[in-house]
């Protein structure tokens, strides 16, 4: 059989996790001295509450080459094959780690850099899933998701710009003036790059431009929030009216993520017919 393992990034459901038999690595997170590993959403609150509530910012922990070794040397050892999707390489060494790591199990292991984040990768673990009762080869299944990333995309607006100041992503003199004049860039998160896709004044307009931005071509959304957003539920009910036709489902993001982006952004992740 094919397995699956992806890392804790993604943000799956743990009934999803269950029934479906995938192994999820987690991520840790570093925090006023405490360690954390990531969870599953519905695990999220207390953290963000914790974040919310300080003036620290979180420092975030890739897993080890020996953590995939474990979790490949335990589903690997009575025959089954391996097929490992992680984080977008340019935003977490994740990959390397289990890049590292299959290195000993010779062709049983193989690992796909999403070249996403988020929800983006629990579309790919979808179609993998599909794939695998389809009957397909593990070659053949690999060879197919390196063609669908290219239909993945997160567009997301930050509430805040100052975790994307502190992580680098923007300079001190753009964060300033956007705070200042309540700027709301609408990013974009494609093929492992993080670009400014528009900006407009305020969360309102925000929720709106990332509603215009649904692809007509969209197969699949999922409506994200990193923490609680009071904009969310109004993201929401805009969605479902534009994608009546769709499966739109809602969930949160991880706070590996979350760290890196800050509580209160709203997302839109989506993967193309």
């Amino acid at each position: 059989m094919i397995k699956i393992v992806v890392d804790s990034t993604a943000g799956i459901e743990k009934d999803f996790v269950i029934k479906n038999d995938i192994t999820v690595v987690p991520l840790k997170i570093l925090f006023s001295d405490e360690e954390y590993y990531e969870g599953f959403p519905g695990e999220y609150d207390s953290f963000y509450e914790k974040i919310e509530s300080s003036k620290e910012f979180p420092k975030t922990s890739l897993p080890s080459p020996e953590s995939f070794t474990k979790v490949f040397s335990k589903l690997t050892e009575n025959g089954d094959e391996v097929i490992c999707v992680t984080i977008s390489l340019t935003l977490s060494g994740t990959y390397n780690s289990a890049k590292v790591a299959a290195q000993e199990f010779s062709d049983k292991v193989s690992v796909i850099d999403s070249d996403g984040c988020c929800q983006t990768i629990f579309f790919l673990i979808e179609e993998m899933l599909e794939m695998i009762k389809q009957g397909k080869t593990k070659a053949e299944i690999v060879n197919e998701i390196l063609a669908l990333r290219d239909k993945t995309s997160m567009q997301f607006v930050p509430a805040s710009l100052d975790y994307l100041k502190h992580g680098g992503r923007i300079s001190l003199l753009t964060s300033t003036i956007g705070t200042i004049l309540k700027i709301k860039p609408v990013l974009l998160f494609k093929g492992g790059n993080l670009t400014n896709n528009r900006k407009v004044i305020g969360m309102n307009k925000a929720v709106n431009e990332l509603v215009n931005l649904i692809s007509d071509n969209a197969k699949k959304i999922y409506v994200c929030c990193i923490g609680k957003s009071p904009f969310f539920e109004t993201l929401k009910e805009k969605v479902k009216e534009k994608c009546s036709q769709i499966s739109v489902r809602f969930g949160e993001i991880s706070p590996v993520m979350g760290t890196h982006v800050g509580p209160g952004t709203l997302g839109i992740a989506s993967i193309l017919k």
